[in-house]
């Protein structure tokens, strides 16, 4: 029996501020440049996640002995749900494979590991509940923004 070939791969997608000025700080609490970062995932959809999702499901389908691991971040599922749902689909469909294994980590892909406070555990949860509602999966394995190994003293 061959030994099974297992492929990593990180999806996240940036979310873009918007271009503000000192005084406007504290005026607009919506930093992010929403059309900027829906204009860019369109444009990505295209070039890089639905080839890559088909060339990834048309492997799995030749190669038996091939697995995936997939990290997608919070910020690109959101964006992905707002402004490229057949990039979610796809997704949604490669998982439902069953030769992919999706990991959790934090919802804002953020370094909340290093705060003495309850952010991290409720980020890891939120992350948790994206995925088991889009995808019907709950990750046992967990995966720190940046591969990061500092963890606070939080329970989880």
């Amino acid at each position: 029996m061959r030994k099974p070939l297992i492929l990593y791969f990180h999806i996240h997608q940036p979310l873009r501020l918007k271009q503000l000025g000192f005084m406007d700080i504290g005026d607009d609490v919506h930093y992010f440049d929403d059309a900027l970062n829906s204009e860019i995932i369109r444009r990505v959809r295209h070039r890089c996640y639905l080839p890559m999702t088909e060339m990834l499901r048309q492997l799995v389908k030749e190669h038996k002995e091939l697995r995936l691991t997939l990290s997608i971040s919070g910020p690109a599922i959101r964006q992905f749900e707002r402004s490229a749902p057949l990039v979610l689909e796809s997704l949604q469909s490669l998982v439902a494979t069953g030769c992919v294994e999706l990991l959790g980590e934090t919802s804002h892909h953020s370094l909340a590991s290093l705060l003495p406070n309850d952010e991290f555990p409720e980020q890891i949860r939120e992350h948790t509940d994206l995925l088991r509602r889009l995808f019907g999966v709950t990750p046992e394995v967990f995966r720190n923004t940046g591969l990061s190994t500092a963890i606070a003293s939080a329970h989880v």
